[in-house]
């Protein structure tokens, strides 16, 4: 369910526990106007959202690191595997970082961080325990 905003702020959606701020992708499209390296970090990046996100971003100029460690696999099997998406983004985005890190990892994420510094304009955090499969049973 939507929440009020002012007219400066994003649209608002919660669930009474989370809000999230709902941004289209387009208003991040121009992020570095000077032409400098500019760094977005995907993390679950071999998903629907985030492997949409690294595409985006990448054909708008900037460099893209991904963060996925495949969770999927390990909870459905190889069948669930999201490494094919992986080894697309390799292929298909030009300059594309991935790590499988788990994002629980605070030391491995924190090296990655400290590895791009102040070049990282933009963090989307689409990654997620996957469940929806079992849901739908």
């Amino acid at each position: 369910m939507g929440e009020a905003s002012s007219a400066d702020e994003p649209p608002a959606v919660s669930n009474g526990v989370h809000r999230a701020v709902v941004v289209p992708l387009h208003a991040f499209s121009n992020l570095n106007p000077r032409g400098d390296m500019s760094v977005v970090v995907v993390t679950g990046s071999c998903g629907l959202i985030g492997a949409e996100s690294v595409r985006h971003f990448s054909a708008a100029g900037h460099t893209v690191v991904g963060i996925d460690n495949n969770m999927r696999e390990y909870f459905f099997g190889a069948d669930g595997s999201t490494n094919w998406v992986r080894d697309r983004l390799a292929v298909e985005v030009p300059g594309y970082d991935h790590h499988a890190v788990d994002i629980r990892d605070a030391d491995a994420v924190n090296r990655i961080f400290a590895k791009y510094g102040k070049a990282i304009t933009l963090v989307v955090h689409s990654a997620a325990q996957p469940s929806h499969d079992w849901a739908a049973r």
